[in-house]
């Protein structure tokens, strides 16, 4: 499945940015690139695009694939789950 418009986050400083990377690689994620990333997570066919604006603080996220049987809601649902998380962390630098 194709497609999926692009959630924007706000307040992802660099310390954030490491916190969600670390966070994939631990959960199995394979990331390649350095800002854009393109990550696939191993779970459910389901690849990411996430590209971080320093200057306006903004981590911007497509889901650029995901297996037919999950629904597209339930991806952006846990998304923004994580992604409230990051927000209210405190950063490590």
């Amino acid at each position: 499945m194709s497609g999926s418009g692009i959630r924007h986050f706000e307040h992802i400083d660099r310390a954030k940015i490491d916190m969600m990377l670390n966070e994939l690689n631990a959960q199995g994620a394979m990331i390649t690139g350095d800002n854009p990333w393109d990550i696939a997570t191993h779970l459910h066919g389901i690849t990411l695009r996430a590209a971080w604006s320093e200057s306006t603080s903004t981590l911007s996220v497509s889901v650029t694939d995901s297996s037919w049987y999950i629904p597209r809601e339930l991806v952006w649902r846990t998304i923004d789950s994580m992604m409230r998380h990051i927000q209210e962390s405190e950063g490590t630098g």
